[in-house]
């Protein structure tokens, strides 16, 4: 639709104007509202600057769009690579903790192995071991047995077979009971424990004189000869001899006939005089080296 033609003219006057403009400065500073609307209704030029101008905004606007989500982008692959390489060494670092772990399994795994095998060597030494241990217990039982017989044989030996020092000793002790409590021999069996208590004692310095003591009361009083006690007092001072094998006691009779000798005899009751010796009821017991150490009890004339 044309202008009028006063607008018309307005239209020509400012078209001139546009154009005497220099280069891409297009502006009119007096320009009113109604110019402006007039070149905007019927100016091609000023609507095409206007269509290019929204063009290149629009075009900014899309390389700005473009530029921010290009950063976003290279922001995003930034952040990408960072997180990779991160990723890369986490799995690095995982995959020297695997090949430790693997050879530290490796290493358990041997020692696994050699622990189980000592353990069998073990369990088979043990195996061994209690082999031997059951033998040995069949053998200990077998001795064991072997043993108990023999001991039942010893014992059956020694109640067949009693000393005869002791079957004297028991017989001459029953007949002096006296005698027996003086010497500590009170109730004395028949048993190789009895025998032995029976060394103990009479085997004694003390109980061999204690026993000249008994027979020479005896003989000074009944003027008789106690043979068996002689036997007795022989066979213990046997025993304590033993002990003095280099220097031996022993028993000395005098000879019947021989001069009466104070130092070396005592007379019997019967007798309480005479010098010359008829009978020897008790011997002397004289040291190794003729000393008399008991005297002698005998019957003079």
């Amino acid at each position: 639709m044309e202008p009028d033609k006063k607008p018309q003219n307005r239209l020509d006057d400012l078209r001139k104007e546009w154009e005497e403009m220099p280069g891409n400065c297009k502006w009119i500073p007096w320009l009113t509202a109604g110019d402006l609307r007039l070149l905007l209704e019927h100016y091609e030029p000023l609507r095409e600057l206007i269509r290019n101008i929204a063009t290149n905004q629009e075009g900014r606007n899309e390389r700005r769009g473009a530029i921010e989500s290009g950063s976003a982008i290279i922001a995003m692959n930034q952040n990408a690579a960072v997180e990779e390489q991160r990723a890369k060494e986490n799995w690095e670092a995982l995959q020297r903790q695997m090949t430790a772990l693997t050879e530290e399994n490796a290493t358990l795994r041997s020692r696994i192995e050699q622990n189980e095998r000592d353990l069998s060597d073990k369990n088979a030494q043990i195996s061994a071991c209690q082999e031997k241990l059951s033998s040995y217990e069949s053998e200990n039982r077998r001795l064991e047995e072997a043993l108990k017989k023999r001991d039942q044989q010893l014992e059956r030996l020694q109640k067949e077979s009693k000393p005869a020092e002791l079957a004297a000793l028991r017989n001459w002790l029953s007949r002096n009971p006296d005698a027996a409590r003086r010497l500590g021999l009170q109730g004395l069996g028949d048993a190789w424990a009895d025998l032995a208590r029976a060394v103990a004692v009479l085997a004694q310095w003390g109980s061999i004189e204690c026993l000249h003591e008994i027979l020479t009361e005896t003989a000074k009083k009944h003027g008789i000869t106690d043979e068996e006690g002689i036997e007795i007092l022989h066979m213990a001072l046997t025993w304590y001899n033993y002990n003095w094998q280099k220097s031996p006691f022993r028993l000395e009779r005098p000879s019947p006939d021989a001069a009466f000798d104070y130092n070396c005899q005592q007379r019997i009751l019967a007798t309480p005089t005479g010098e010359t010796i008829t009978r020897v009821l008790v011997p002397a017991i004289v040291d190794s080296n003729g000393k008399v150490i008991c005297k002698a009890v005998v019957e003079t004339r």
